[in-house]
């Protein structure tokens, strides 16, 4: 007797926007592709491209196109299509409440429907800072200063007084060391590795938001996929909540220190802002993400205002 053939893998196609620099991503990635395969028991196959393929802030296009299947992002990185997933920058990074709340299922359903993608992990890491080549002056804010940002920044540099200047992150080293820019928001990981130390001598406090990621499926894709390997992919997405969190909060408290030890030091915003920070972060992305999503953004800024998920 013959043996029954062994069916081939699915083989997934993930696109993500960094490179190996942004080390804590790049283990993020390298723990999604091992859950998924070492847990499908052989069904799925996975294939990682990074920027290199795909500019960062065009990714979710193709994604949603089908050009590639799984993706992993920012959510500020595809703010212009949908700033939705960024709502989860004001809020607590606890994935068991995100979903117990009902806002997962309510952000699942809004990317199914206006970008042809299942949401399968809605991850909260630490989150950002702004990092800067000169102290806070006087003003205590921001006002005269050009600053790199993306979306998911914009609405603190306004309400501070500062100018968001685009970049992508391979630009902001060189454009701080000729004077375009005065600084840079950034997230609190992946500093060492880029040599932030050597041209942002400060580090403004305190530090604001949840820098939140998700990991996405092709929707089309998803729904030719077994009833197992969507159960295993629904699983890799909740290990990756938890897994995002650990590796970023691990090489987050590494470059902290690495900063300090480089002799980075930290200033602080004026009193009129000091306390505030986190408020006026969170009311400047509220109303950005309910200007554009109507009133599918207002039902979930009110949950997340009622239901303790949101950040104080």
């Amino acid at each position: 007797m013959f043996a029954a053939p062994v069916s081939a893998a699915e083989t997934i196609k993930f696109l993500w926007p960094w490179s190996k620099v942004n080390q804590a991503n790049y283990d993020i990635v390298q723990s999604v592709i091992k859950d998924i395969e070492s847990n499908s028991k052989g069904t799925l196959k996975v294939n990682a491209y990074n920027r290199t393929v795909v500019p960062p802030f065009k990714q979710l296009q193709p994604v949603s196109a089908g050009a590639f299947d799984m993706h992993y992002t920012s959510t500020g990185y595809h703010s212009g299509a949908t700033a939705m997933g960024q709502l989860g920058d004001t809020m607590k990074k606890d994935p068991k409440l995100r979903r117990s709340s009902g806002l997962f299922a309510m952000l699942d359903k809004h990317y199914q429907k206006a970008q042809n993608l299942k949401l399968l992990g809605w991850a909260g890491t630490p989150g950002y800072h702004i990092l800067l080549k000169k102290p806070i002056g006087p003003s205590g804010d921001l006002k005269g200063l050009k600053i790199r940002g993306n979306p998911a920044y914009k609405p603190l540099i306004d309400a501070l007084g500062g100018t968001m200047i685009t970049l992508p992150a391979p630009q902001i080293y060189t454009s701080m060391q000729k004077n375009l820019i005065d600084g840079a928001s950034w997230v609190q990981h992946s500093m060492m590795q880029r040599k932030f130390y050597e041209i942002a001598k400060y580090m403004a406090r305190p530090i604001f938001g949840t820098s939140t990621q998700v990991l996405l499926f092709n929707l089309t894709r998803w729904n030719k996929l077994s009833a197992a390997d969507k159960k295993t992919l629904e699983q890799a997405g909740m290990n990756f909540e938890k897994n995002a969190d650990d590796i970023v909060s691990a090489d987050a408290k590494v470059n902290l220190k690495g900063m300090l030890d480089k002799g980075v030091k930290t200033t602080k915003y004026g009193p009129k802002y000091h306390d505030r920070i986190q408020q006026i972060y969170n009311e400047g992305v509220w109303k950005q993400i309910a200007k554009k999503h109507g009133k599918e953004a207002d039902d979930m800024i009110t949950i997340i205002k009622s239901s303790g998920v949101a950040l104080q």
